[in-house]
């Protein structure tokens, strides 16, 4: 275990040049663990209130707009394109879900096939987003 987060050591590993690039590398289950750390801290509310809003606002406000719950899934995305590849296609955040339970999330795609136009990553983040509505509506 890492620190006072509860981060599992072999769980991550980012390059020392924190550029964020495709050989950085974090599990699901790593960033759920931060994530849920993160909602205990004191900075959490500033922090749950960066997050766009799926099918709401910031990048993904354009993702399926018939997800059940949108107004309550908080995320952050990611993308690593490679050689006409998507190589990972993430979704990260918060979900007050249904039952009035709040969770932490990480759901990431690997190697989702190729990119031929831009449609392609917004696909598998829709797709994304209909696991998530599910999660909400479910949990």
């Amino acid at each position: 275990m890492t620190g006072n987060l509860g981060l599992d050591g072999a769980g991550f590993d980012f390059p020392s040049n924190g550029s964020g690039t495709p050989d950085s590398r974090a599990t699901a289950r790593t960033t759920a663990t931060l994530l849920s750390a993160m909602s205990r801290l004191p900075i959490y509310t500033a922090y749950l209130n960066a997050l766009p809003i799926l099918g709401v606002d910031g990048s993904l406000a354009a993702i399926d707009k018939n997800v059940e719950g949108k107004e309550h899934i908080f995320v952050k995305s990611g993308a690593t394109v490679s050689n006409g590849q998507m190589i990972a296609m993430n979704m990260a955040g918060y979900i007050d879900a249904k039952s009035g339970r709040h969770l932490a999330y990480a759901l990431f795609v690997n190697n989702a096939g190729p990119v031929t136009a831009l449609t392609d990553t917004l696909d598998v983040f829709d797709d994304e987003a209909q696991i998530l509505g599910i999660v909400y509506s479910k949990y």
